[in-house]
């Protein structure tokens, strides 16, 4: 269930950077993807910035042009997890799963280093809340699970930081490599029809999860890093080949940061936090 909860995290940070309507009209789609004089590397982070800020009520429908998906509420069919070792060795599989509150978000910072084709994002989501269908065997904090039935997850306070690399190839920008790390303020999660519905361990092991809920995230966390850093590739990758290449290229000829302004900036990737 952490790891399911971790795994929407990353969703909702490829989400609100690049998401747009479905069917918005072609001036607006051109509006959003102005590049507003990017000329150095403060402007290049100026407009990071509006981009994702512009785009956050276009969250509901979705952009086909960039092939970026409704997200308000995102709809994934499934998801499996096979997780062995540590405090949790356990078996799920995830479907019909729905997730809102993905465009009430606030961008907390964009930061590049154009020279070396990097770029960090900063957000920040005040309330996720995911629903599905649920079937689970294994066991959790030494303890054993077991059922299938309906679930809900509330998260509050979610934070997180995006570090990319981007490349030229054909003219066109493209998104080479990803890592995200995030956090997690407070996770609540239930999940109905525990051992067959037996309400006293159900509730039992309920209490456990909400309890224990920090400790599992550090734990299960490695596990799904490659996975969330493919999500952001696949979606990042539609937005960015939109910019023009050369006016990154004429933000890298007017950049006069140092080494030390790039590191403070958090340009570096970062070991993930544990």
């Amino acid at each position: 269930m952490i790891s399911l909860s971790r795994y929407y995290i990353a969703v909702a940070i490829v989400s609100c950077g690049f998401a747009s309507a479905a069917s918005i009209e072609k001036q607006n789609l051109d509006d959003l993807q102005k590049d507003n004089g990017v000329h150095d590397r403060e402007t290049l982070d100026e407009y990071l910035y509006e981009l994702i800020e512009g785009l956050r009520d276009r969250m509901h429908t979705g952009v086909p042009e960039l092939e970026i998906p409704c997200m308000e509420p995102l709809k994934i069919s499934s998801i499996v997890i096979n997780q062995g070792g540590g405090v949790a060795k356990i078996k799920a599989a995830f479907k019909n799963l729905e997730v809102y509150g993905l465009s009430n978000y606030t961008t907390t910072y964009a930061r590049s280093d154009p020279q070396n084709y990097r770029f960090t994002l900063g957000l920040k989501f005040r309330e996720l809340k995911i629903y599905g269908d649920y079937d689970v065997s294994g066991n959790l904090l030494m303890i054993p699970i077991s059922g299938q039935g309906r679930f809900w997850s509330l998260l509050n306070g979610v934070t997180a930081d995006s570090y990319n690399t981007v490349e030229i190839i054909n003219k066109v920008l493209r998104l080479k490599k990803t890592q995200t790390d995030f956090d997690i303020g407070r996770m609540r999660v239930r999940l109905d029809n525990l051992f067959d519905g037996d309400k006293l361990l159900g509730d039992t092991v309920n209490g456990v999860l909400n309890e224990q809920s920090q400790e599992l995230i550090r734990e299960i966390k490695p596990r799904f890093s490659k996975e969330i850093d493919a999500i952001i590739l696949k979606v990042f990758g539609g937005a960015l080949s939109t910019f023009p290449v050369e006016k990154w290229q004429m933000a890298i000829t007017d950049d006069s940061s140092t080494a030390e302004e790039i590191e403070e900036n958090k340009l570096n990737v970062p070991t993930k936090k544990t």
